[in-house]
């Protein structure tokens, strides 16, 4: 049997900042590289994905499982982890940058002290970057492979739930209030809208 319990002291050199399940294995971000994980009765068996490419404190909130792989922001880049459709073997993975259109927008946003935060839903990657009394959110649709962007004035968002039927509520600070918001986003929507909002005691 498989153990419940996998030290990955060993297979890191780097504190690992972010853990994703994708199908029957983990991938693991740190600062500096990424790893595949795959559990075994002895523990874990790790294979790297990427020695240049990781994730920060900042970004680690913005790695997500969609579809059959991986996507995340690193930096002022956003990349997808893919298995290699013509290997075969689905622990052979193609790490690409899909931000190619929006990097002159990410480049010049200024820096946060915030957490930056994704939400990953059937068909779209929402990436929310808060600042003191607005929230940036770039948007990438991943089956039209279009980007979108949009600001959202008055509130910082901090962070959201995702209830059994797949609704999601988010929460941000209104005028100095914890305020939570409905995520009202329809297939044909390039952005959410908030509504709903009321105060959390």
């Amino acid at each position: 049997p498989l153990s419940n319990i996998i030290d990955l002291k060993s297979s890191f050199n780097n504190t690992v900042k972010s853990l994703i399940p994708w199908r029957d294995y983990l991938i693991g971000f740190t600062e500096g590289d990424i790893h595949l994980i795959t559990p075994s009765e002895n523990g874990a068996f790790t294979k790297t994905v990427s020695t240049y490419i990781g994730v920060t404190e900042q970004d680690r909130k913005t790695c997500k499982a969609i579809l059959n792989g991986i996507i995340f922001k690193s930096g002022n880049k956003v990349y997808t982890i893919y298995p290699n459709t013509s290997s075969g073997d689905e622990t052979i993975l193609n790490l690409n940058e899909v931000s190619h259109p929006i990097n002159h927008v990410l480049e010049a946003l200024p820096s946060t002290p915030y957490d930056i935060f994704s939400i990953g839903t059937e068909r779209k990657y929402y990436t929310f970057i808060p600042y003191e009394t607005y929230t940036y959110c770039i948007i990438y649709d991943y089956n039209l492979r279009v980007w979108y962007t949009n600001k959202y004035e008055g509130v910082r968002f901090t962070n959201y739930t995702i209830d059994s039927v797949n609704n999601i509520t988010m929460y941000g600070v209104h005028e100095g209030t914890l305020t939570a918001y409905y995520f009202e986003n329809s297939l044909k929507e390039a952005y959410p809208d908030f509504v709903d909002l009321w105060g959390v005691e």
